[in-house]
């Protein structure tokens, strides 16, 4: 289906789009009847703000996506919104998640103590007129992927949602959540696991108890994992991150496979948001070796972003992120097999 075609599918079920310029919805996804898609700027050109919708992904009815300036809203493929969701500013929903109806997530804030003795809104006002202030107002949310949010939950801003967590009914989540807990509560706190999160200096594909180390950005549908697993890879889409065991390391090892119709793709390997190369893969199975030593340590936005997109109990483990720079237009270009850390006899 066309883009047009899609648009006006959306209007005959009175769905509210403001600016469809900034908007994009992906193949096989559907908004309900009376949602809105919100863009509250006054310049559209500049206003630097986005909201996106991925492949086989759902909104439910009288759903809300708003932004502002300098705010971006991604929900990604294969996660669904049921009825009544609101998501405000700055949020991320990784691929595969399902939230419940009546979810509130906001980026945002309101102020009544900066200025206590002054109206909220006027404390508002003034934190906004500045640059500084403007810049500080949104802290992004970012739920990972396979998760499963409860009826009525609200999110504060900040909070970071790790893969596969559960969040109970009507829980108030003010602080980060561990990956693979069950909380509950107001405030929020763990009651138990659906599994104990352990990363491992090597993981393999193969391997289902390594499936959630092979933390964000693979292609484990089982489908999808039916074919892979065939040539002992996991496929990859254009960014993925590997969670990897907390200890001192020198040398990180991988192997796998680019798709034979793909020449020379380029990917970026991150360690840590410290350490990072850029290589060129023929196609083929190939097998690597990386030193810290020789990393380019002047590091790339792409690092940078990607620390920031972490919570922070993440960083005492080893993260690595394989981004592929000159996306080719081939389905599966790039499957991983083996990832390990190693360190190198002195």
């Amino acid at each position: 289906m066309s883009k047009v075609k899609h648009l006006i599918k959306l209007l005959l079920k009175c769905v509210y789009i403001n600016n469809i310029f900034q908007f994009h919805i992906g193949k096989g996804s559907g908004i309900g009847a009376f949602s809105r898609i919100i863009f509250s700027s006054e310049g559209t050109a500049k206003a630097n703000q986005s909201i996106r919708i991925g492949d086989n992904a759902g909104v439910g009815r009288n759903c809300e996506l708003h932004v502002w300036e300098n705010n971006h809203i991604l929900i990604k493929d294969n996660s669904t919104l049921n009825d009544g969701c609101k998501l405000l500013g700055d949020v991320v929903i990784e691929r595969h998640c399902l939230f419940s109806a009546n979810i509130f997530a906001s980026s945002g804030n309101h102020y009544a103590q900066s200025y206590p003795s002054l109206l909220i809104k006027d404390q508002d006002a003034l934190i906004l007129s500045s640059e500084s202030g403007r810049k500080e107002h949104s802290k992004p949310i970012r739920v990972e992927e396979d998760c499963w949010i409860g009826y009525g939950v609200f999110i504060k801003q900040g909070v970071y949602i790790g893969r596969g967590a559960v969040i109970g009914a009507n829980t108030v989540i003010t602080k980060d959540v561990s990956p693979y807990s069950i909380q509950v509560g107001s405030p929020n706190r763990e009651v138990k696991r659906r599994l104990e999160f352990t990363p491992l200096p090597a993981i393999s594909s193969n391997s289902d108890e390594h499936l959630p180390y092979f933390y964000r950005g693979f292609d484990q549908k089982a489908d999808a994992l039916k074919i892979s697993r065939k040539e002992n890879v996991i496929f990859v889409h254009d960014e993925a991150l590997v969670v990897l065991a907390g200890d001192s390391y020198d040398t990180l090892n991988f192997s796998g496979l680019v798709n034979k119709n793909v020449k020379d793709l380029e990917v970026v390997v991150l360690w840590q948001g410290k350490y990072e190369w850029t290589l060129k893969i023929n196609a083929g199975n190939f097998d690597f070796s990386l030193l810290i030593s020789t990393s380019n340590i002047a590091l790339s936005e792409q690092a940078l972003a990607l620390v920031a997109s972490l919570g922070n109990e993440m960083n005492k483990y080893n993260l690595i992120c394989f981004c592929i720079k000159n996306r080719p237009n081939v389905s599966n270009s790039l499957g991983l097999s083996t990832i390990a850390l190693t360190r190198s006899r002195t």
